[in-house]
């Protein structure tokens, strides 16, 4: 809302009450090639052809110049929840062999 509201040239204050002076957008960036990709609709990266692609900031201010928010790259916890529930199933089934199968 308050990108669109900067585009028409309408002051925007923000939640603290600072004004807001830069239209921030989105690029892509690829975190196995470090190649920036501009088209915001692209799944692989055009240079190596990953997937790797994560959303990272920029703006332009008044004078033109180009300012990148890059970001360090985000772990893919891919497959890590079926690990952690392999384990919590383990640890349950332990629990209960030792509660039926006490041997004192």
């Amino acid at each position: 809302m308050q990108n669109v509201a900067l585009k028409m040239g309408l002051p925007v204050l923000g939640i603290d009450g600072k004004i807001i002076r830069r239209i921030k957008n989105y690029i892509f960036k690829c975190y196995s090639c470090s190649k920036f990709v501009f088209d915001t609709s692209r799944m692989f990266c055009d240079e190596c052809g990953y997937n790797t692609l994560m959303k990272i900031g920029y703006s332009i201010d008044f004078e033109g110049k180009v300012k990148v928010f890059d970001k360090e790259a985000e772990a893919r916890l891919r497959g890590k929840q079926v690990i952690s529930l392999i384990n919590f199933f383990l640890h349950f089934v332990i629990e209960i062999f030792i509660l039926f199968f006490n041997l004192d």
